[in-house]
């Protein structure tokens, strides 16, 4: 006996009850721990003895099936066929699981149901008769102990441990009576939820109401949790006493991750007694194989761990047979050799810090071949090869290394390497296999020191619990940065388990429980050595006295309010982790999100799960959301100034020096501009994307109106996607037009001067065009469009895109500047109106002193 039950040994340990008369509706309850699940025993049998002739009699038995499964069997007097079960899920070894089961006779069937840690998992009806337990006066009711016969393999005593069994009379027990009984064994004791939290002010424990979680140094809370800054943000909890049994959960999401960062630690002053959940990177160099003495050449593992199969090593033995070894073990210090030797006679000693194999191989089976797989894919950061024996240059060995197929290299030379020298091959990749070909360079000897794997280095969960300052540590479960994980850790007698993210992730069977004390030390975020935790924590929870099962776990995370981390998305609730999709490029998301954004205008991005969009530099913008890459960025603003212009000189745009105007059939320069001549002038200008919500600014001198005489004109050709400003046939009436495809909306204002400087700002923005003169609005368009985005063919200052139309303009052109996703509002225009409206002299004589001079009041000077 012990506080979890009555422990029972599987060989003949069972407890007998006395006997009394039931049968009927029946419910059954059990809370019970196998050890052994390999073969059918129960944890109850209530029935008659079995007879020579194979008899059972009115046996009711609750029972792990053959499978491992939960099974119910109810038998009547007769052979074996007198008998019926059903059974459902899974017994787990070493992990303690609440039982209910029920049976009732409706009408003419019988209804059985199985109930696994508050869940139903099975309902069986049988429609053959009344199977319900036969009313009777049985004479054996054991506990742990099968009536059946136990000289087989088929049935035996149970291993494990039974808290207690309850059984009702004419009772089927409901769900909600079944998720009642259940409540006691997943029932949380202590719960610090740090989401929203106010930044400076202590969390209280959730359940237990008087321990109190203060935060130290700073933390910041979020609507996420508690955010900690990894240098020495943490928090401190009060003490009390507790040990034995336990289980603990976290939700957090490290920033960075790095060696022994704690999410959760438990201790008595300095570093005894702890409970602690932390990071830890895994280890890294690859044991292939080892001798532990002098002479010993067999290739057996040394410090190979129990458990599953990591790799497998072919090689070669003394009379050239292939032989397959099998470790599972990595080791993060000392090296590791494999090695050959052509006729056996390797004086071989042992060195310190070193441990050699030398796999023989006869001189006819050479080259020699080492093939390392492993079942599952190794993320693999490396493979180093040392050529030499270590103790004879004569042995060096040329060499072929192949990767999953792959030839990493042919043949190598190692002509120039000497005893020690060794070579590295960069991997990076996840590897199924390794092979390494020995070619001999030498007719006597030949040898191969030693391959080295080195394993990518990733950081893990681990689980650890000392009694005093000897600790017992579970290593498992991958750990990323910048996601959300959730961790469930457990401890039971001598079982640590660890699941991650719902999934049991590594189980420990020679641990042990934390001794009942009072610990002074309950930090989350920090070690008693100064490790601190960096990013969010979540929430914390604590069970004391209870093992939370596989199915508790996968319930919890179930229903926990996850969220998707930034990047992701779950359009049905954006919590559910493992249905969280990626954001594509060109979009973003920010946590626990349903949907994606589109980069704003302005910034883009090139890579999906982005988190936040890259911004374009200062001076350039994007057409619109969803920009997917950087070239998607451009100017916000083209200026070609052509003032003081080079006659037969093209004109780069000021704000890109990308774009140029380049004059065609000789426009003449000035001080105040291009000058074009109406004919055939014109400035051919570089092609450009364009479209979208805009504005474009003039400064023009009209001397006669040809017809439609363009200022500018960009185009496909002819009544194709163009955009221009021109005189409206040949009056002096502006015209400013867009064009979708050959759709055409256009606006008129009054008007172009003759042979007068007019400043003319034409915007689009949705449905509405805009003619601005001389800094007043002058016309309006409000059911127009916006010109589509696409790098037209034809951008004319001076000419259109209707050939042979002679739409050329007469006068001169100061400069042109186009404002790109910018709809120029009236301040912005009377702004760029003022430069061409300020007067430059000014002589006021109101007040002046009769007989002295008046000097100009602008420039000072005359």
């Amino acid at each position: 006996c012990s506080a979890d039950g009555i422990s029972l040994d599987g060989n003949d340990d069972y407890v007998d009850i006395d006997d009394w008369e039931w049968g009927g509706t029946t419910s059954i309850e059990a809370y019970v721990k196998y050890n052994d699940l390999d073969v059918k025993s129960p944890i109850i049998d209530f029935g008659s003895p079995q007879t020579s002739s194979g008899v059972y009699s009115q046996n009711a038995m609750v029972y792990n099936s053959a499978d491992s499964h939960i099974g119910f069997m109810s038998c009547h007097s007769g052979g074996i066929d007198a008998c019926k079960s059903t059974s459902a899920s899974s017994f787990e070894t070493s992990t303690w699981t609440h039982v209910v089961l029920t049976t009732k006779l409706s009408a003419s069937d019988t209804e059985t149901k199985i109930y696994k840690n508050g869940q139903l998992v099975d309902t069986d009806v049988i429609t053959d008769g009344q199977w319900e337990p036969v009313v009777a006066l049985r004479s054996q009711h054991w506990l742990g102990r099968p009536s059946w016969s136990t000289g087989g393999t088929d049935w035996s005593y149970l291993d494990g441990t039974i808290a207690y069994v309850k059984i009702w009379h004419g009772v089927e027990l409901q769900q909600s009576d079944v998720t009642d009984l259940y409540s006691p064994h997943n029932s949380v004791h202590h719960f610090w939820d740090f989401r929203g939290c106010a930044t400076g002010s202590p969390v209280t424990d959730g359940i237990a109401g008087d321990l109190v979680a203060m935060p130290t140094n700073g933390p910041t809370c979020t609507a996420s949790g508690i955010s900690l800054d990894g240098i020495d943000d943490y928090v401190d909890i009060d003490d009390w006493t507790w040990g034995g049994t336990i289980s603990i959960e976290a939700f957090f999401k490290f920033n960075s991750i790095g060696a022994s960062r704690p999410i959760t630690d438990f201790s008595t002053v300095p570093s005894e007694d702890r409970v602690a959940i932390s990071s830890v990177p895994s280890s890294s160099i690859l044991d292939l194989s080892c001798a532990g003495n002098s002479g010993d050449h067999t290739g057996n593992a040394c410090g190979g761990g129990q458990g599953e199969s990591l790799y497998t090593v072919d090689h070669g033995d003394a009379a050239g047979t292939t032989i397959t070894t099998t470790y599972s073990s990595w080791h993060s210090s000392s090296r590791y050799h494999i090695g050959y030797l052509v006729d056996g006679s390797l004086s071989y000693s042992s060195r310190a810090n070193q441990h050699e194999t030398y796999f023989l191989s006869s001189q006819t089976s050479l080259p020699c071949a080492v093939t390392i797989t492993f079942p599952n894919e190794i993320q693999i950061s490396s493979i180093r090869l040392f050529p030499g024996s270590r103790n004879d240059a004569a042995w060096m060995s040329n060499f072929d290394l192949d990767v999953d197929g792959s030839t990493v290299v042919s043949n190598y030379d190692t002509s120039s390497m000497t005893i020690g020298d060794s070579v590295q091959f960069d991997i990076d990749a996840a590897v199924t296999q390794v092979v390494v070909n020995v070619i001999p360079i030498h007719n006597q000897y030949t040898a191969f020191g030693e391959i080295q794997i080195e394993k990518a280095i990733q950081n893990e969960i681990n689980w650890g619990v000392s009694q005093g300052t000897t600790q017992k540590a579970l290593v498992a479960g991958n750990l990323d940065s910048s996601t959300w994980t959730h961790v469930i850790t457990t401890v039971s007698g001598t079982t640590m388990k660890t699941y991650k993210d719902g999934v049991l992730a590594n189980t420990k069977a020679d641990g042990w429980e934390p001794d009942v004390l009072t610990r002074t030390q309950h930090m989350l975020g920090k070690s008693p050595s100064g490790d601190f935790f960096h990013g969010t924590l979540s929430f914390v929870k604590l069970w004391h006295g209870v093992e939370l099962s596989g199915s508790d776990v996968s319930t919890i995370f179930d229903s926990l309010p996850f969220v998707c981390p930034a990047g992701k998305y779950n359009p049905s609730d954006g919590k559910t982790v493992d249905s969280c999709l990626d954001c594509s490029i060109g979009t973003y998301s920010e946590e626990g999100s349903q949907e994606c954004n589109d980069c704003e205008v302005g910034t883009y991005s090139e890579t999906p799960r982005t988190v936040t969009c890259t911004p374009c530099p200062t001076d350039k913008t994007t057409f619109g959301p969803g920009s997917v890459a950087s070239s998607d960025c451009f100017p916000k603003v083209h200026f070609w100034d052509f003032r003081d212009c080079t006659a037969g000189s093209p004109v780069i745009d000021a704000s890109t020096s990308a774009l140029t105007a380049t004059p065609i059939n000789g426009p003449t320069c000035s001080s105040n501009g291009i000058s074009l001549d109406g004919s055939d002038d014109y400035m051919d200008m570089s092609p450009w994307k364009l479209g979208g919500t805009m504005s474009i600014e003039v400064y023009v001198k009209f001397d006669s109106f040809n017809n439609f005489g363009r200022v500018f004109d960009f185009g496909n050709g002819a009544d194709s996607d163009n955009v221009y400003l021109s005189n409206y046939e040949t009056t002096s009436t502006i015209e400013w037009s867009v064009r979708q495809g050959s759709a055409d909306k256009n606006t008129l204002a009054s008007n172009f001067g003759s042979s007068t400087w007019t400043h003319v700002v034409v915007t689009v923005s949705g449905t509405t065009m805009k003619i601005y003169k001389n800094g007043v609005l002058a016309g309006t368009k409000t059911d127009g469009h916006e010109p589509a985005i696409m790098t037209r063919t034809n951008h004319n200052i001076g000419a259109s895109n209707w050939d042979g139309m002679g739409n050329y303009m007469d006068g001169t052109v100061s400069y042109v500047k186009v404002y790109q996703t910018v709809e120029l509002q009236q301040s912005d225009v009377t702004d760029l109106y003022s430069h061409h409206n300020t007067a430059h002299h000014f002589w006021d004589f109101r007040g002046c002193a009769t007989g002295s001079p008046v000097t100009d009041g602008i420039a000072g000077d005359l």
